[in-house]
């Protein structure tokens, strides 16, 4: 699994298959890709194995100090020189992270080959495996021993994963989000990871009557425990993506104890997808209560994530290490909530703040993982940042409106197209809806008072659209640079005499005057 996790990793960062090779054989060299791996010439020496050492490390028997001049490598680069120790147990334990963290681990990595002159740019364009198999070596490693003969083996080692992952890239790499959801780039506004959330608010629900608002300080990971990965199973209504659920079970009904603040699974299509349910501020029903309290009402934000049979590597990268991660991170980015408030189930659990469930830890574990790998890849993104567009599914033009001409006092608005929905609200007899679909022929998507649902056609009576207004009529047309005067004979008269002695106008002399304009 060490492998596959690697090379997602790094193809995310590296992008160029003989790259990542290149890394990957060299780090094989050094540690075998074990991240707990102390240099073997020093395990007698200190009388410690591999998991006492990074134990002690960890819980501070082994102290920082003796940790950085120790002079013994450590971790899958085997990291040796006092102030790159120095640096790895700072970037870890900065992120709240084990000393032995792989995700940890190859964020450090990159950070120092970034760091490195020309060394990310040759990893990104190296035509062959031994190209940059070489360089790292030499600039990242730099190892006693850079014989030819070295540089053969790891360059092997290197041209092994090549031939098992490159043609495979899609299929394996934890990293390798969704072209929606990922980047390589630094944080700017326009690279960081993208994630879509679709906003279907639970109206219905008490626990979005309830509306109680606080402050987000944590962020709770849930999955459903139920082998179902579609949305439809939780989310309603039907947005044209979600799909029907026939069992009229969802989550968005009054009566309910569970309220997620959102929901990750696949719609109809199987395309994995994040739906909100409650305004993030506003406090869920997800956690339950343990012996010292409550996660929900010490303002922790919670989503489930749609469990499946747990063995689908591909649904698994997707929705918890892809959209579950990003999410996460988002919700951290908005509200300033610290890497260590993201806790799963099992761990609120353990902590005393909720019911005794295992969610995430046994899914994560599945694959090699735990939450510490989790908050890593969290803490990665936050490194990007993330950017969200937000579709809101309710957001309908009125297409016209109606009048119910129900036979009854009341119509039911029901939170689904079927008299197998609950009803939301009832309309008096001889109101006015707005009907915002009416694709349907039995039930129409209306609009009463701010509540939309759906209704029965036959009982919506089309009204007449309101008459055009009238035009305003057009101002008559003025003269432009010309006034019509009215004058006496008299004063014609005056004009012409001034006219005659002015010698101004020669046919005027000779008493012809038809061409003088009189306006």
């Amino acid at each position: 699994m060490n492998e596959q996790y690697i090379w997602g990793f790094l193809i995310d960062k590296i992008g160029n298959p003989f790259g990542v090779a290149g890394v990957m054989g060299n780090l094989f060299a050094e540690s075998g890709l074990k991240p707990n791996n102390l240099q073997n010439a020093y395990e007698k020496p200190l009388n410690l194995t591999d998991e006492e050492y990074t134990k002690a490390v960890d819980n501070g028997s082994y102290t920082k100090d003796d940790f950085v001049n120790d002079h013994a490598g450590y971790g899958i680069a085997q990291w040796t020189y006092w102030s790159r120790k120095k640096g790895l147990y700072e970037y870890l334990k900065s992120r709240v992270l084990p000393i032995d963290d792989l995700t940890g681990q190859l964020g450090f990595l990159w950070e120092e080959v970034k760091q490195i002159h020309g060394l990310e740019e040759t990893l990104k364009t190296a035509h062959s495996v031994r190209e940059a198999s070489d360089a790292f070596m030499l600039e990242f490693e730099g190892p006693a021993d850079q014989s030819e003969n070295n540089k053969q083996t790891r360059s092997g080692y290197g041209e092994r994963y090549y031939t098992e992952f490159a043609g495979n890239q899609g299929n394996i790499a934890v990293f390798d989000l969704a072209q929606e959801d990922s980047s390589t780039a630094e944080k700017s506004p326009s690279k960081a990871r993208k994630l879509t959330i679709y906003k279907r608010l639970f109206y219905n629900a008490y626990c979005y009557k309830d509306g109680i608002i606080q402050t987000p300080t944590g962020v709770q990971v849930h999955s459903t425990g139920a082998n179902n990965p579609y949305l439809r199973r939780y989310v309603q209504p039907d947005d044209g993506r979600l799909g029907k659920n026939p069992n009229g079970n969802d989550h968005n009904q009054p009566g309910g104890n569970v309220c997620a603040s959102a929901y990750i699974g696949k719609l109809a299509d199987g395309t994995v997808a994040v739906y909100q349910a409650l305004p993030w501020d506003y406090r869920c029903w997800l956690s339950g209560s343990g012996s010292k309290g409550n996660a929900n009402r010490l303002g922790f934000i919670g989503f489930e994530i749609c469990e499946d049979g747990l063995r689908d590597e591909t649904y698994f990268n997707d929705a918890v290490m892809g959209k579950g991660v990003l999410l996460t991170a988002y919700l951290c980015q908005e509200f300033g909530i610290d890497l260590d408030r993201v806790r799963d189930h099992a761990e609120l659990s353990s902590e005393g703040l909720a019911s005794n469930h295992a969610d995430i830890t046994h899914w994560l574990s599945k694959f090699g993982l735990n939450m510490n790998d989790f908050r890593a890849a969290v803490g990665l993104a936050l490194e990007d940042g993330v950017a969200v567009t937000y579709i809101d599914c309710d957001e309908e033009t009125c297409l016209y409106d109606a009048l119910t001409i129900n036979p009854g006092t009341y119509l039911n608005l029901r939170s689904g197209p079927g008299q197998d929905y609950a009803s939301i609200a009832r309309i008096p007899r001889g109101s006015i809806v707005m009907v915002l679909d009416d694709t349907n022929p039995e039930w129409f998507k209306v609009s009463y008072q701010g509540e939309n649902g759906y209704a029965m056609a036959k009982y919506l009576e089309r009204l007449p659209d309101p008459p055009e207004p009238e035009p305003e009529p057009e101002p008559e047309p003025q003269p432009q640079g010309k006034r019509t005067l009215e004058l006496s004979d008299a004063t014609i008269a005056e004009l012409y005499n001034a006219i005659m002695e002015s010698g101004f106008f020669p046919d005027a002399r000779s008493g012809n005057i038809s061409n003088i304009d009189y306006q």
